[in-house]
């Protein structure tokens, strides 16, 4: 099996995402095939889920509170701001997607330059938890802990604030000399994604816990939470499509073979 990705138009030597350009020279082995992603596609495909997601959530929420009441059905499987239903899959879902892009970036990479592909393979390994984590709740232990020692007012009021900060930092520190050596449509693609995502998981967020007292239940706080998941669904949304352009447009297309006791790949004619 082959897999191809293609990128828009962003230079004059590079492809645009929906051509058609076989990654391998010779034609495919007996029994293999093709598939070729529409990065639009994908990404539009993805967006559709998420805003369903997020007008199901939303319209049982404000129907609850305007109703009065102290739950509706449905509302758990689709309410953006709880866990272990629908919204929490498909986020979980993402970033393992985007683990999985970022690591198949990562050896293909590596195949030309070893070091180059470490960040890759890296970022792809903290995606992979952050995707465990989603699904598994495993920021509920850490939240648990941090009670012990952090305060709780205003913008404190949900602790984990604090350590998503800190978390960010961290990432930041680590990463942002990576992020800044990719080429320049790659680099503003991840840096807005980044922006988009942490805007909601700490802006919006910092925004409902400072007006959680005087204004829970109302309208305007159920408006701020359900933001608040979309953007960062959005965040790694736009990740997965700078990931997929990154691919079809620097890589040249993505190819992976699968089978049982595959030869290794012929090596080229000599040129004469």
């Amino acid at each position: 099996m082959a897999v191809e990705t293609r990128g828009e138009h962003t230079a004059r030597t590079e492809p645009a995402w929906d051509t058609s350009v076989p990654l391998e020279t010779a034609a495919p082995q007996r029994g293999g095939g093709l598939l070729r992603v529409a990065v639009g596609r994908v990404t539009g495909a993805l967006v559709v889920v998420m805003l369903l997601l997020a007008l199901a959530s939303l319209s049982l929420d404000l129907h609850r509170a305007h109703a009065g009441l102290q739950d509706v059905p449905g509302l758990r499987l689709h309410d953006l701001d709880e866990e272990g239903n629908l919204p929490t899959f498909f986020s979980s879902l993402l970033l393992a997607f985007s683990a999985l892009l970022l690591l198949c970036i990562g050896f293909a990479v590596a195949d030309s330059e070893a070091r180059e592909g470490r960040p890759w393979k890296a970022l792809g390994a903290v995606f992979l938890y952050l995707a465990a984590d989603e699904a598994s709740r495993i920021h509920e232990y850490g939240c648990r802990l941090d009670a012990l020692w952090l305060p709780d007012w205003g913008i404190l009021n949900r602790r984990w604030v604090i350590l998503g900060a800190l978390f960010v930092l961290a990432m930041a520190a680590a990463f942002l000399p990576f992020v800044l050596r990719l080429p320049r449509d790659t680099r503003r693609r991840v840096l807005v994604a980044g922006a988009v995502f942490v805007g909601g998981a700490l802006g919006v967020e910092m925004a409902c816990a400072a007006t959680f007292d005087a204004w829970a239940g109302t309208p305007a706080v159920i408006v701020l939470r359900n933001i608040e998941e979309v953007l960062e669904m959005l965040g790694i949304i736009l990740f997965i499509n700078a990931l997929l352009r990154h691919i079809g447009v620097h890589l040249g297309g993505l190819c992976v073979r699968v089978g049982v006791g595959l030869p290794p790949p012929a090596a080229p004619p000599a040129v004469s």
